[in-house]
């Protein structure tokens, strides 16, 4: 069926002609009154002049007032009770500059004209998130409509000054899709003309789909509803042509003062277009009651899917899914009341978050107006030894674990530091299933260097590093410039981590000690106060006996961040 939205064709016409079949009067001025004080929040005498003012001042009237109410508020305050349209109208509201008119019926047929005024567009942004006019100027330049202009730099924001309903509805598509903004408000005046008298001639055009002719049950129930009021099928007038077929239904006797509302009504449910001509006369309202209201859209609504990697408290932190991931360490905070039972599920369960607002950019961020929480039944993808959750395995873990380990407060679960060790990343970082410990770091460093089993060479027994006995560690460099001492755990796992380097015996070069380049010399401690002194000159090192050997480049990289990071 097409679109259609109807014009009242109105004239002007002397008070006292003939009667018409439905006729509206002016109001009653007590009543007006009454409504006037109980509504003060959202209703106020005007002069014309004022009220037409709002199109280039719509603050004039605050935020506030217009959000009271919506215009089906109005209209049913003053038709006092349902309501239906003369014509087939839109029933979205658009917002441009000037004025629409709307003509309903009450339920005792008595005609309602409205005058409507569109001010202004009103858009309030999550959180501390600011509207950028720029970008708004530049999208609608693009579809060849000017920028409209701001009331003021302050949230919410009230934008104005659109001169047509296709130029509003290019710049209300603009802000239903920013993904900051939390709602989206269209602002309207209305005011009731209660001076003149409305009448309409009695004819309804209507409109009617293809599929419907003179024998179809939809046909002949419109017929049988039309005549229950006094209406017969007429003559269509070829003036006003509204659908793909078209019925005209006239009064049986002009002076009939039949209650027409169950038809109109019966047409607006069922979805019919049709019109009627509506006459006025032109008697002027210096100083109506005006009415202000709005309209919500709804702002566009997004969905993530992300993985919860820790809980602190009440709080779920997430972990955004591969599409949507952009930095590893991207994290969201979601408060666990959001889940329908409020029941924190364990990690690596997977959710789906349906938000209308932005993502707010605090660490971890926060979804602005959460809609829904899903808890979907598919559980996380595991990566054996993925400590930092980007779905792979990479040296990259392997320093994550060694710094957790070296440094947990900053680096370990609910660490400070922007990537740390996750709950779900430790439990992906367990390689054997016996907790985090050095060992799973090497585990990684030989899954990535393709080392099995059988072809490791335990460096402890090379080096001759007996670990049951070490208390202490010194590591100092040369040239002179680090200078560290470990004990306890920090020690331990320093011994672990050389206990457990992939060393061989077979060198890329003839003689490591001819290479430049910082040395580290390190004493193991022992308990009985010898000392066993091992040198680390990049990716070789030896005992106390001269030997060198060579281990990979990852593995010498990974010592010196292990020996930084416990020496913070």
């Amino acid at each position: 069926m097409k679109k259609f939205m109807s014009l009242l064709l109105t004239a002007a016409m002397l008070s006292g002609n003939a009667a018409m079949p439905f006729t509206a009067i002016a109001a009653d001025t007590a009543a007006e009154e009454h409504s006037l004080e109980a509504k003060e929040t959202k209703v106020k005498r005007m002069d014309l002049t004022d009220f037409f003012a709002l199109q280039s001042d719509p603050t004039a009237v605050s935020v506030k007032d217009y959000e009271e109410a919506t215009p089906d508020d109005v209209f049913t305050e003053l038709c006092g009770g349902e309501y239906v349209g003369v014509c087939s109208y839109n029933k979205d509201f658009f917002m441009h500059t000037g004025t629409d008119l709307r003509t309903l019926m009450d339920e005792n047929g008595k005609l309602h004209t409205f005058y409507i005024l569109y001010p202004e567009v009103v858009v309030q942004m999550q959180g501390n998130f600011k509207l950028s006019m720029d970008n708004i100027s530049n999208a609608l330049a693009k579809k060849g409509y000017k920028a409209p202009k701001l009331a003021a730099e302050e949230n919410p924001y009230r934008l104005y000054g659109c001169t047509t309903q296709d130029e509003f509805g290019a710049l209300l598509e603009i802000l239903q899709d920013l993904h900051e903004a939390g709602s989206v408000t269209g602002h309207l005046a209305i005011y009731e003309d209660t001076i003149n008298s409305i009448s309409a001639d009695g004819g309804i055009n209507i409109g009617l789909p293809y599929e419907m002719d003179e024998n179809s049950e939809k046909y002949k129930e419109l017929i049988e509803v039309a005549s229950s009021v006094g209406y017969t099928v007429g003559t269509a007038d070829s003036a006003a042509p509204i659908g793909d077929y078209q019925l005209s239904l006239r009064k049986d006797d002009a002076e009939e003062r039949t209650n027409p509302y169950k038809l109109f009504k019966y047409l607006e449910d069922n979805g019919y277009l049709y019109s009627t001509s509506v006459i006025s006369t032109c008697l002027a309202l210096v100083e109506p009651i005006v009415y202000f209201c709005n309209i919500s859209y709804p702002v566009t609504e997004y969905a993530m899917t992300l993985t919860i990697v820790e809980t602190r408290g009440d709080t779920l932190i997430l972990k955004p899914d591969a599409p949507y991931l952009q930095n590893i360490g991207d994290r969201i905070s979601l408060p666990a009341k959001c889940l329908d039972d409020g029941v924190i599920p364990p990690v690596g369960t997977r959710l789906e978050v349906t938000y209308s607002g932005g993502i707010l950019e605090t660490y971890p961020a926060q979804f602005g107006g959460i809609k829904k929480v899903r808890v979907l039944s598919e559980p996380a993808k595991t990566v054996k030894g993925d400590a930092n959750l980007d779905e792979q395995t990479d040296m990259a873990d392997v320093v994550l674990i060694m710094q957790a380990l070296a440094n947990p407060d900053k680096y370990g679960e609910n660490g400070q530091a922007y990537i740390h060790l996750t709950t779900f990343g430790k439990l992906s970082a367990d390689m054997n299933g016996d907790g985090l410990t050095v060992g799973d770091a090497q585990a990684v460093q030989e899954q990535l260097l393709g080392i099995d089993e059988a072809e490791k060479s335990f460096s402890a027994a090379l080096l001759g590093i007996d670990e049951g006995k070490i208390t202490g560690v010194k590591v100092t460099s040369s040239p002179k410039g680090y200078d560290y001492s470990f004990t306890g755990d920090k020690a331990k796992t320093v011994v672990d981590y050389l206990s457990n380097l992939s060393l061989s015996s077979e060198l890329s070069v003839a003689d490591p000690g001819q290479l430049n380049g910082m040395l580290w010399v390190i004493a193991l401690e022992y308990e009985d106060g010898e000392t066993v002194t091992l040198y680390d000159s990049g990716r070789f090192i030896h005992s106390e006996s001269g030997q060198w050997y060579e281990m990979p480049y990852e593995e010498s990289e990974g010592f010196s961040s292990l020996v930084w990071d416990l020496g913070k």
